[in-house]
């Protein structure tokens, strides 16, 4: 018995490791998709941002939180 509760916290430490790796790639990715198209939305003329319902200040919000 004792050889099957190591077993099972060695395995649960090694899934909460994974999810808490799997959650900071995903985080990374999420972050690094932000800022890329932070970068292409700034590139964009006021009258373009304007077509699309934005102002430039308002970017990294829309971008992180979404729009109404």
């Amino acid at each position: 018995m004792k050889t099957l509760t190591l077993t099972l916290t060695r395995r649960k430490r090694r899934t909460g490791l994974l999810a808490v790796f799997r959650a900071l790639l995903a985080r990374l990715e999420l972050e690094r998709r932000i800022q890329r198209d932070t970068a292409r939305l700034e590139a964009m003329s006021d009258h373009e941002l304007r077509d699309i319902g934005l102002r430039r200040g308002d970017i990294r919000d829309a971008l992180v939180h979404g729009r109404d």
